[in-house]
């Protein structure tokens, strides 16, 4: 999926020439295609078969949903708390910068590029982002399930495994940034994001990410005449579309609004 992926990507997203040169970049996107796709899968080999010994309830609604139950009500349930954690996140985010510039403390540093930029660069950049975007919720899904898999293992006691992956990470994560703004933002993040994989599981961390980076790759806006308002509607309509799928999926078939509960 990954390896297909990446290639839809490089074909809709670059520009192609008729010329010699195009079979060298075709090799060279091939190369990292295989490369990108062979380490997510090596890392999914490796971590899958004792996480299934001595984590199962993880990969419960992750090995439904890969077997081909799309509309089962477990799996919904998972997009639907990793859908809810992804925009709530964001917010956090956004609430960070907004209350460091209040309060007077210096803001975390953040800069426009990669992936936030090629969203800008037309139709083939848009649709090019839209194909990356799961291949990168994907890598940090297992990435933060290997850490806290590996912890788990090692210090034995659940409790124990999850302050040190909130640590691990924020310490991580924030060495860039004098503000304390930052540290507390990032311990809060990867506090519920461990809630999230110990309650949830891995689809739920997938998902999680997916919305995140929906709504911090494509820039949104409430100024409609803006020039890039279209391409903030495009990530924003995609969300909703996930987060409708995973609720509707959630229900299992039942009606929303219940006859019974009308009466009453």
């Amino acid at each position: 999926m990954v390896l297909i992926l990446f290639a839809a990507r490089w074909i809709v997203s670059e520009h192609h020439v008729p010329e010699l040169e195009e079979f060298s970049l075709y090799l060279m996107s091939l190369s990292w295609a295989l490369m990108v796709a062979g380490f997510l899968w090596l890392l999914y080999i490796a971590l899958e078969p004792f996480v299934r010994r001595r984590w199962p309830g993880v990969l419960v609604s992750w090995s439904r949903l890969f077997a081909g139950n799309f509309r089962d009500p477990l799996v919904g349930r998972d997009l639907r708390a990793g859908c809810v954690v992804g925009v709530g996140l964001s917010l956090l985010e956004l609430l960070s910068y907004s209350l460091a510039s209040r309060i007077g403390v210096p803001e975390a540093p953040y800069t426009l590029g990669g992936p936030e930029m090629m969203s800008l660069l037309g139709t083939r950049g848009l649709l090019g982002m839209i194909l990356s975007e799961p291949i990168v919720s994907l890598f940090w899904a297992l990435a933060t399930l290997f850490l806290l898999f590996l912890l788990r293992v090692m210090l034995r006691r659940e409790w124990v495994a999850a302050a040190a992956f909130i640590l691990v990470l924020t310490a991580f994560m924030g060495l860039g940034s004098d503000s304390p703004i930052t540290w507390i933002f990032y311990a809060l993040k990867y506090g519920v994001i461990c809630f999230l994989l110990l309650r949830f599981g891995l689809l739920a961390n997938t998902a999680h990410y997916t919305v995140y980076f929906l709504l911090w790759f494509f820039p949104m806006t409430p100024h409609l005449s803006a020039w890039y308002s279209g391409i903030g509607l495009a990530g924003a309509v995609l969300m909703l579309a996930f987060a409708a799928y995973a609720f509707h999926t959630s229900l299992g078939g039942r009606p929303m609004f219940q006859a019974r509960l009308l009466e009453d």
